[in-house]
């Protein structure tokens, strides 16, 4: 078995890859970012998302005819971060597509029509570059257009799904929505559990209903006010649904907890990759991420000094 990466330069390889792709798509539309201003953490994410896709494919290819990429809040492709751009999921998918098992589709939801025709072009960008199929994109709220969606474009039958689900606000994903796409066939979730938004809400009166559409029913309200307790309740009901879900938390440079990466497959095969995966994010803080995009940054400006040669 080959001796695994040291976590540094496993860091420093995803990040050229972020890099590698945030160059390729940022010509496109150069001054739209998705909105609000992320932070550096943001990029644990993507980094996840580009871990997981190459086990994923390999296991499903073994299994399954048709593979899919879904991602249940686009934005436009591309966030900020300061002033250092970088890429959104559905090119991060794209660009870790593997060129002997590509993804059968990517399909992807952005209910705001600029993002989504921003996101359409750099989309196309990346995938001609990378030699994949093209991605569908559609201008739909995925809590309303999701079963049809998932009924025209991703059969259930003889087919398997790898979805991202980042939400940025505790009234953007319904249970109902989440528990469709737990119930359409195989497939892994990776989710952004929005930790620090719920934990404020817990006892907020006004949020009570969003609440309650999150969970999928009012008994959040019998678990303990705190982040440990919520989010377990969130995974349990999850975990009726695949057989292996767990968690990560995510910081920002301040040690505040923002959010959880909550991961969830029913393959055994990606047991040892989840736990991999685990290992590495819970080695790398915000700080480093934001000192070695710099340098990356800065290297790639620096090659790009120099005149070709003849």
């Amino acid at each position: 078995m080959p001796a695994k990466i040291p976590t540094d330069k496993w860091l420093r390889s995803k990040l050229d890859r972020l890099v590698e792709m945030t160059d390729l798509v940022s010509r496109e539309c150069p001054d739209q970012y998705s909105e609000p201003e992320y932070g550096f953490w943001s990029i644990k994410k993507e980094i996840a998302l580009m871990y997981w896709i190459w086990p994923f494919l390999q296991i499903a290819y073994n299994w399954f005819d048709s593979f899919y990429y879904i991602d249940l809040f686009a934005g436009s492709g591309l966030m900020k971060a300061d002033d250092v751009s970088f890429v959104g999921s559905p090119i991060v998918a794209i660009g870790s597509t593997l060129s002997g098992k590509k993804f059968s589709q990517y399909i992807c939801f952005e209910v705001d029509e600029s993002r989504k025709s921003v996101l359409e072009k750099r989309a196309a960008v990346a995938c001609r570059h990378f030699g994949t199929c093209d991605a569908k994109i559609f201008q739909s709220d995925c809590n309303i257009e999701l079963d049809k969606i998932l009924r025209d474009c991703c059969p259930s039958e003889k087919a398997c799904f790898l979805a991202f689900v980042d939400p940025q606000r505790i009234t953007d994903l319904k249970w109902t929505t989440l528990h469709k796409l737990l119930t359409h066939g195989k497939g892994d979730v990776i989710l952004n559990f929005p930790t620090m938004p719920i934990t404020r809400n817990l006892r907020v009166p006004e949020s009570e209903n969003a609440l309650t559409d999150f969970f999928g029913d009012d008994l959040w309200r019998q678990v303990e006010p705190n982040a440990e307790a919520i989010l377990g309740y969130f995974m349990r009901k999850m975990s009726v649904h695949r057989s292996q879900v767990e968690s990560l938390p995510v910081k920002d440079e301040q040690n505040r907890r923002l959010y959880d990466l909550i991961f969830a497959t029913g393959s055994k095969g990606m047991k040892n990759a989840l736990v991999d995966l685990k290992n590495r994010l819970s080695r790398i803080q915000t700080k480093d991420i934001r000192g070695l995009y710099s340098v990356v940054v800065g290297d790639q400006k620096q090659l790009a000094d120099f005149p070709p040669e003849n």
